[in-house]
């Protein structure tokens, strides 16, 4: 007979998470932030309310389940989410300094790839 090993008893931790209200691009001062006012829920209470979930809910069907990658829109909408990075990137004072701190790291790409010229 094969004994279960016995779990312990799980303990619910509420990890406070940040509120980032960026009313424009020019107000993230760095990528995490950026990447954090869109991925963080505007009502800690409910994780629907990031920007990223609310547009696989507005685009309904199977977009708002977790099958989404295999509805085409899955692809245009992430690609949205590039382009505003890259826009923060490339059209305001921080996201220039963000990248010219780091220009020539491995792993980052140059202006070319990112369809930037």
């Amino acid at each position: 007979r094969e004994e279960k090993p016995q779990q312990a008893a799980s303990q619910t931790q509420t990890i406070p998470l940040p509120r980032l209200r960026l009313s424009s691009l020019h107000d993230a001062r760095t990528l995490d932030e950026l990447g954090l006012s869109m991925c963080l829920p505007t009502d800690p209470t409910d994780l629907k309310t990031t920007f990223h979930a609310r547009g696989h809910k507005a685009a309904g069907g199977t977009m708002a389940t977790w099958r989404a990658p295999l509805d085409p829109l899955f692809f245009a909408f992430h690609s949205l989410m590039d382009r505003v990075t890259v826009s923060w990137l490339y059209l305001t004072h921080n996201g220039r300094s963000w990248r010219a701190d780091r220009s020539g790291r491995p792993g980052w790409a140059p202006r070319e790839a990112a369809g930037m010229s």
